[in-house]
């Protein structure tokens, strides 16, 4: 319940932008796509597993990933989906050997992907995406008081729609079921 929350928190209220190909950062970290699922959980990155899943209401939630790929070490990786598709990604990852939790590298590795240098503003790195993709890269500390670095892909428009879907899910009495992440009343 507490990384729903963490999503949550994370995702209401985050900009978009537009310009660079940020839909392939999923792919070419963690070996899946935003978009329609498929090759899943087969095609990913050796070293990234598959943790789990928690189902928001009966087609939506998200798969929990971890693992360890291209040096970075990522204990925490959710996937949000909906509906057979992916829409987002929140990834916390380090490299344990940097001083800043590998946030430059990082950066610099995900500008390679994406084909454009981020703005950096507060320790923020944002990167212009295409459509309504948003992709930031942030320092972040952990409860336990570790330093990582946050790595967030979201296509926004998807979101709503994923958004949407469950407020519409959850007002109908007849859809839902005891174990749906709907508001009680």
């Amino acid at each position: 319940m507490k990384y729903v929350l963490l999503v949550v928190s994370v995702l209401l209220g985050c900009p978009a932008f537009g310009a660079g190909n940020c839909r392939s950062v999923t792919d070419a970290l963690y070996g899946f796509s935003l978009g329609t699922v498929h090759n899943y959980p087969e095609g990913l990155r050796r070293g990234i597993v598959r943790d789990g899943t928690a189902q928001f209401i009966a087609d939506a939630g998200l798969e929990s990933l971890e693992g360890e790929a291209d040096g970075v070490v990522y204990p925490r990786i959710m996937v949000l989906y909906d509906r057979g598709r992916f829409v987002g990604s929140i990834a916390g990852g380090s490299i344990k050997t940097e001083k800043d939790a590998g946030f430059g590298k990082l950066v610099s590795a995900v500008a390679n992907i994406v084909g454009a240098e981020p703005s950096i503003a507060k320790g923020r790195a944002k990167f212009a995406c295409e459509d309504q993709v948003e992709l930031t890269i942030e320092p972040t500390k952990w409860d336990d008081g570790r330093d990582h670095v946050k790595v967030t892909v979201m296509d926004r428009a998807a979101h709503k729609e994923m958004t949407d879907h469950m407020v519409e899910y959850c007002a109908d009495p007849a859809k839902r079921r005891p174990q749906d992440a709907c508001k009680r009343n």
